[in-house]
């Protein structure tokens, strides 16, 4: 019972916009922390996101990193790829962003306003789009079924059966399993 209080405790404050970072990070969580990465609300970009550049360019389709958001779509301006790009309630405007981290996003906006990319629902069992590992280490997702960590460690999609999640790997020519922190969708 106390696992489930802390989850929907964290679940609540990933909601709320806190700041997920802790002040000094821990070797070892007692559940990993499940977040959405949000880029707009009602009354348009968070104002924890800073428009670096606004585009207009054409949306294809769903985002291929990030296959279980509704709303996230892969775009291209000219000659540039951009992969996930979430859009606004209205779909008239996307915010592309490189991880959950980034401050700076570029905006696309699309010739005509768009609808869902894939269906309409989150799929949470897709597999997340960013993981935080308890050493700090942050890697994206590379589809189809693995991550790439910073200083080129891949690490498999998490097994989620347990309160913490862990992914394997091989880090420095050695097998590694490590504890996930966070998991963002």
């Amino acid at each position: 019972m106390r696992n489930v209080a802390a989850v929907v405790l964290l679940v609540l404050a990933g909601c709320a916009g806190s700041d997920p970072t802790p002040a000094h990070p821990t070797p070892s969580a007692q559940v990993t922390q499940v977040l959405t990465f949000q880029a707009f609300d009602e009354h348009g970009l968070l104002p924890n996101l800073v428009r670096a550049v606004s585009v207009t360019g054409a949306c294809q389709g769903g985002s291929v990193v990030h296959p279980g958001r509704a709303d996230a779509w892969r775009c291209r301006a000219g000659d540039t790829a951009f992969d996930p790009c979430f859009a606004n309630s209205t779909g008239e405007e996307l915010a592309c962003a490189g991880d959950p981290w980034v401050r700076d996003v570029t905006i696309v906006r699309p010739p005509a306003p768009l609808g869902r990319a894939g269906s309409n629902r989150n799929d949470p069992g897709l597999p997340p789009w960013f993981l935080e590992l308890a050493d700090g280490a942050r890697c994206g997702r590379t589809p189809p079924a693995s991550y790439r960590c910073a200083g080129g460690t891949d690490v498999s999609e998490p097994d989620t059966t347990r309160p913490v999640w862990r992914v394997r790997g091989t880090g420095a020519g050695a097998p590694l399993t490590a504890e996930v922190r966070t998991a963002w969708y």
